[in-house]
């Protein structure tokens, strides 16, 4: 058996700090910055998203959320949509954990009144009671100048990230001036609006951010700062730093604070300065799980090659956990290979891994490591199975209790067809095509992006162009659909 002892940290302890000017920063600082984007004040306007629904609709989401009752089994619902129930085009993002909150992007300036940017713009449906709220906007409810990129968004609709520019002209006018990207947190309750992510100038070698995880309470964040890079020529880049991670506390919004993780989670950057590996922050904000070829000599690792760890942010202590019951590391059939992490399961209690290739764990797949008994336990083969791959991740949606999986199959035959979403229900094995109507209709569109299941297994919400599934669609244009399904047998 190898041992598998935990990385401690020293008397004194890594400097968790990133620096007096980092650890600390005013976001009163980031109002111009705002203003530039539209505004920047923390109060909400009532009116300036919905005038046509009542804003009491929008007070709580979360709590709105978790008391609603969830339509039949079967029923597909129209998510992308104004809230008087006109279609608009769309993207996926996230769900709540019911399925009642459905979070999406649109480029189209029409899903909510005021909508002046020309810009895609992220928007939170409630499916309950049809209210649609813009959550990319200023803390006044305003447009913002650039367009946002969705991110992620707390279990109860209440917190929401997304990354956007927060300074320079808009991309459409002329001259246009460059901005920074940086990642917020809106709080749809409140409108409060909170920058996460310093100033790149405060970061040395810093090029950009990417995000790795908000808490359920929506008071972490945890993200990377990617370092810059210098290119030689003929594909060749020195790549200028480290990758840092980062672990922002919201608890008082008007100075969040940064602690700096870099020392004991180790990673690596690609060839080009992006992120090698995986980093996933768990619900409760107190630890991260990460995969990375850099070794821990420590735990006796000195492969070189992908492993995956977990580290409590509280001791700074890493394990790994890419080993089965017996503490053994898994090893691969004929070769090396990488891990990748694809989430939490359990609250927490279970980390999701890719294994890609036939191991000592089993066949190649999605695995279940039980944090509290090192149990290793297979969740999904996908040797064979078409679906996709995104760095060391696989394009899967798991419920909570890893009972039910949500992908698109990228690949299929006349009876099937391509791009289908698709839930597995991981107790039988068996599958069905999401996008169909409660009287059966198979929608004759494709979905190119993804398909999510709620963490309590009750829906599928997912994007797709088909003409046919709801209301008409003549241009064929991308929408969002939430689809009700009955929970696999035996979980209440």
């Amino acid at each position: 058996m190898r041992p598998n002892p935990q990385i401690q940290p020293a008397a004194n302890g890594p400097q968790r700090r990133v620096s007096a000017q980092l650890a600390a920063w005013s976001v009163a600082g980031l109002l111009p910055l705002l203003a530039a984007c539209g505004g920047g004040s923390d109060s909400v306007d009532a009116n300036a998203d919905t005038p046509d629904a009542p804003q009491a609709t929008h007070a709580s989401p979360g709590a709105s959320a978790l008391a609603v009752q969830a339509p039949a089994a079967g029923t597909l619902r129209l998510a992308s949509s104004t809230a008087s129930g006109q279609a608009r085009a769309g993207d996926v993002c996230a769900t709540s954990a019911d399925g009642n909150l459905v979070l999406f992007s649109s480029y189209v300036d029409n899903v909510v009144a005021g909508d002046s940017n020309f810009e895609t713009d992220v928007f939170l449906k409630n499916l309950s009671t049809g209210a649609v709220k813009r959550v990319s906007s200023t803390g006044t409810g305003g447009p913002l100048l650039r367009g946002s990129t969705c991110l992620g968004m707390s279990p109860d609709g209440q917190f929401v990230a997304f990354q956007t520019t927060t300074a320079g002209t808009a991309a459409y006018q002329t001259p246009t001036s460059a901005g920074e990207l940086a990642i917020f947190v809106k709080n749809t309750s409140t409108g409060a609006l909170v920058r996460v992510t310093p100033p790149r100038t405060t970061l040395p070698t810093t090029d950009g951010f990417k995000f790795a995880g908000l808490s359920n309470d929506g008071t972490r964040v945890a993200f990377l700062a990617l370092p810059t890079t210098t290119y030689l020529g003929a594909y060749n880049w020195v790549v200028n730093g480290p990758v840092r991670l980062l672990l922002g506390n919201l608890g008082n919004p008007a100075a969040v604070s940064l602690v700096n993780l870099e020392a004991p989670v180790r990673l690596a950057a690609g060839v080009s300065g992006g992120l090698s590996g995986d980093v996933q922050l768990s619900p409760d904000g107190q630890s991260v799980a990460f995969s990375t070829p850099s070794n821990y000599p420590e735990l006796g690792d000195n492969n070189a090659r992908f492993d995956v760890f977990l580290l409590d942010v509280a001791s700074l202590a890493v394990r790994q956990i890419n080993t089965d019951v017996a503490g053994n590391v898994v090893t691969f059939n004929g070769g090396n290979s990488s891990y990748g992490v694809q989430g939490f399961l359990g609250q927490g209690r279970r980390v999701a891994l890719y294994i890609p290739g036939d191991s000592s764990a089993g066949p190649t797949g999605l695995y279940a490591k039980h944090l509290d008994t090192g149990a290793l336990q297979p969740l999904l083969a996908t040797a064979g199975l078409p679906i996709s791959t995104s760095d060391f991740r696989l394009s899967v949606s798991l419920s909570d209790a890893g009972t039910a999986a949500a992908y698109v199959r990228r690949t299929g035959n006349t009876a099937t067809g391509t791009n289908v979403p698709t839930l597995r229900n991981l107790l039988t094995g068996q599958e069905q095509n999401v996008a169909t109507t409660a009287s059966g209709v198979v929608g004759n569109g494709q979905t190119t992006t993804a398909a999510l299941v709620a963490a309590d297994g009750r829906s599928v919400v997912f994007a797709n162009n088909a003409k046919n599934l709801v209301a008409t669609n003549k241009g064929s244009e991308l929408r969002v659909y939430a689809k009700t399904v009955a929970a696999p047998a035996g979980v209440q």
